[in-house]
């Protein structure tokens, strides 16, 4: 089975909006709340941000609101100090 399959009722907006439209690519999920970064709306809370150094991705509010109080990278297993700058000191 495919990501998203028996999920959201039976009308496939769950899969269509986890999937590419063009290529059926899965959509990478925001690294906090697992959800799909793809979105048709221009809330900027709800804008993909990513990590230059790591790449993990994430929905701008929710690295908003982890990175006021963290540094490194959300994500298990990821030990990358998102948050800083290389012109910054650590």
């Amino acid at each position: 089975q495919g990501a998203g399959a028996g999920v959201g009722g039976g009308n496939g907006s769950w899969t269509e909006s986890i999937v590419c439209p063009y290529c059926n690519a899965p959509l990478p999920r925001c690294g906090i709340c697992l959800m799909p970064l793809g979105s048709r709306t221009t809330a900027h809370r709800d804008w993909a941000t990513v990590c230059l150094r790591c790449h993990h991705g994430m929905h701008c509010s929710h690295a908003e609101e982890w990175f006021a109080s963290h540094v490194v990278c959300p994500v298990p297993n990821c030990c990358c100090c998102c948050k800083w700058r290389d012109d910054e000191e650590l």
